[in-house]
């Protein structure tokens, strides 16, 4: 305990002596930040009062302080003709006319430690937060050294929860899994998405998706990169159905997917 107490001390010192930090700019597609960014817009639907949900439209600010522990986002936001609680919102149109408002909403989060938001800031009362949230940050990551390293595992910062299967990011999740599937799989032929059956969401460090499909082999032989003349078997002895669980892990503003699960079984 001895050594903790030294380095809790240490990293103290070093938090007061850096409370003059400055956030640099870093890429907007830094991966934390991406995830960050999902979550300001989550975290202010959430919390506002408006009865109708708000999207992201551009990333105003993408800032980091030097030891990674917070991100600074500052966001601009429209006002979409969806309710707040709706599915989908990320393709629902904006207000246009008297209903059309856009706002911009700038917050500090840690990153990968939990995505937990801290307070929004007005520019110009920014700098004066800083330092004591700073030192709210090193105090617990002091504690937490040598620790139970379960601890240290990814917290969810949403759990699952059911999204409209017609979602653009869900789509993207189908195809990129029926790609991974299609590869390890040992038939000669290529399998297609015959119907999307649920689809749930969850957000970690990344979006997690959950999505159940029905998928059934169609009359294209491997090996083959273009499915838009493909069709599924009918009546015949080639006919095959399967129902699959994908969890597919992805950063979509990146282009990032990662097939972390899947279980199928034959119909």
């Amino acid at each position: 305990m001895l050594w903790k107490a030294f380095l809790l001390v240490g990293l103290i010192v070093m938090g007061i002596r850096d409370c003059s930090f400055r956030f640099v700019d870093i890429n907007k597609n830094n991966e934390d930040f991406s995830i960050s960014v999902e979550y300001v817009v989550f975290h202010f639907n959430e919390n506002q009062d408006d009865n109708f949900a708000y999207k992201f439209l551009r990333v105003r600010r993408s800032q980091s302080q030097r030891n990674k522990l917070l991100f600074l986002v500052d966001l601009e936001m429209g006002r979409t003709i969806c309710k707040k609680f709706e599915e989908d919102i990320d393709n629902c149109p904006l207000q246009e006319g008297q209903g059309e408002k856009k706002t911009y909403s700038s917050g500090a989060l840690r990153g990968r430690e939990g995505q937990t938001p801290l307070r929004p800031f007005d520019r110009g009362t920014m700098t004066k937060y800083l330092c004591p949230f700073m030192l709210i940050l090193i105090i617990p990551v002091a504690l937490a050294v040598g620790g139970d390293q379960a601890k240290n595992e990814v917290k969810a910062l949403r759990y699952f929860e059911s999204i409209n299967i017609s979602n653009a990011n869900v789509k993207q999740c189908v195809w990129f899994a029926m790609k991974e599937y299609n590869k390890g799989s040992k038939d000669k032929y290529v399998f297609l998405v015959d119907r999307t059956l649920h689809a749930k969401l969850q957000i970690t460090d990344r979006m997690e998706y959950q999505i159940n499909v029905q998928i059934a082999r169609s009359n294209c032989k491997k090996p083959l990169n273009n499915t838009v003349n493909c069709v599924t078997q009918k009546n015949s002895k080639l006919e095959k159905k399967v129902n699959c669980s994908f969890l597919v892990g992805a950063l979509p503003w990146n282009g990032v997917f990662t097939l972390l699960d899947k279980d199928c079984k034959d119909i």
